[in-house]
């Protein structure tokens, strides 16, 4: 049983990384790539740092698919960096999908271990008998 709930909760963290990553991608296209009429403006360091730190938290969803707990808190941080360059990103909005989805990594990650740990005590209890 725990095995379904836990594959589950693996499909729904990589369905929604992919989806915020995609997501994201094309919003910045459209942004930057095609701009409405005079509004093409240089960006500011402020705004090229976001950039980078939203980089890292992506690369750390992306290293979550193989690294659940290692990934998940790369992402978490550059969330917390971004929070701290632009404050209006913790007014509650769909970017609470980026930090909950590397919840949800930590919390597969949690329940496969312990599920590991459930295994190896089987074991451990039939070699006994």
């Amino acid at each position: 049983m725990r095995i379904k709930e836990n594959k589950g909760l693996w499909w729904l963290t990589r369905v929604l990384s992919i989806l915020i990553i995609v997501f994201s991608v094309l919003m910045f296209m459209g942004y930057r790539v095609f701009p409405e009429p005079g509004e093409i403006k240089p960006l500011s360091t402020k705004a090229i740092i976001g950039f980078y730190i939203v980089g890292i938290g992506f690369i750390g969803l992306l290293l979550a698919w193989k690294w659940e707990l290692t990934g998940a808190i790369i992402s978490l941080i550059a969330f917390a960096g971004l929070a701290v360059i632009f404050p209006l990103v913790l007014v509650p909005s769909p970017m609470y999908l980026w930090p909950g989805t590397a919840v949800l990594f930590i919390l597969l990650w949690q329940r496969r271990r312990k599920t590991n740990e459930e295994k190896m005590d089987y074991k451990t209890d039939v070699d006994k008998i």
